[in-house]
């Protein structure tokens, strides 16, 4: 009997780049589309591994899935999936922490760009037939020995500080797993949380979302930073209280944002888009042509290691 695999996002890929990573195994790779849990135990049954998007999964699926071993998140957050209940049934559970990096980084300094130079309302006046030219820009300040703020100094987090330096930028991080050597190597200095808000122009996220950080960018974090500066979200939405960033933005408390993530996706985005001051994206920081065919067979391959009885890349439990 051949091994099972469920892919449980149908929009999401046609099967084919990860069919080749099982062509000489026995398996067979079964694609269906899942929004819910309940979704995922029942399309999954009898399946020893998942590969798994967005949609939540933990103890009920477990409880039910009785022969499934490994689930491999295509993606690098893994707030969709209880990882201690996974633990627990004795699942393995992987992720794929190295594509889309170079993406992210270029879609976080994009932001940052175009918030400063306001490009948004600029190109908003010519398609509305309006000529304003500089009246529309006073607050371009120019990027030159202006502060970012990376919080999160991870690969990414890195990758950034890579591009933000030929402007003349100065790099501040915070990150308590990072050590000062480290950030050098970079020409960062690292600083307390607090500090950071405070002195950054444009302070861009970058951690993962843990239960911990939830909400960390909230209403009295947001006080912190400068009324001039921007925020820059191209990690996970639920890291800001959205309807607290809301009122900061429109209160005038901050300069405005840039945000390819926002939690409730579109629902929690229909208001925040509606500020001039506020550029949104469709959670696309990830993807170009590359990484997302890198992502898929990375994904794959995970689990046709975990068939063959090789050593795992990247197991988190």
């Amino acid at each position: 009997m051949s091994n099972l695999v469920v892919m449980t996002a149908s929009d999401y890929s046609d099967g084919s780049v990860e069919q080749r990573s099982f062509d000489s195994l026995d398996t067979q790779l079964k694609i269906v589309g899942c929004k819910t849990e309940e979704e995922i135990i029942s399309a999954a049954q009898g399946a020893i591994g998942i590969l798994i998007t967005y949609t939540p999964i933990g103890k009920a699926a477990f409880d039910a899935l009785d022969d499934l071993r490994i689930i491999v998140r295509c993606g690098i957050g893994v707030d969709n999936i209880d990882l201690s209940s996974a633990k627990e049934h004795g699942i393995k559970v992987c992720n794929v922490p190295d594509y889309c990096l170079d993406e992210v980084a270029d879609h976080a300094f994009a932001l940052l760009l175009a918030l400063e130079r306001r490009l948004l309302v600029q190109n908003q006046d010519i398609r509305q037939g309006v000529w304003k030219g500089i009246s529309r820009v006073k607050e371009i300040r120019g990027l030159q020995n202006s502060v970012l703020g990376i919080v999160g100094f991870g690969q990414i987090g890195r990758k950034l500080a890579l591009r933000a330096k030929p402007f003349g930028m100065k790099l501040v991080a915070y990150d308590p797993y990072v050590t000062q050597a480290d950030a050098d190597k970079y020409d960062v200095t690292l600083l307390p949380l607090p500090e950071l808000l405070h002195v950054s122009d444009f302070v861009s996220l970058h951690p993962p979302l843990t239960a911990e950080n939830k909400h960390f960018i909230n209403s009295v974090t947001l006080t912190k930073m400068k009324s001039s500066a921007y925020l820059i979200n191209t990690s996970r939405g639920p890291l800001v209280d959205r309807v607290a960033l809301l009122d900061a933005l429109r209160e005038g408390r901050i300069a405005g944002a840039g945000l390819d993530v926002v939690e409730d996706d579109l629902a929690g985005t229909l208001e925040l888009s509606k500020l001039d001051n506020v550029i949104n994206t469709p959670h696309t920081a990830w993807y170009s042509q590359n990484s997302f065919n890198l992502l898929r067979q990375k994904s794959a391959e995970e689990i046709a290691r975990f068939l063959r009885g090789e050593p795992l890349l990247h197991p988190l439990v």
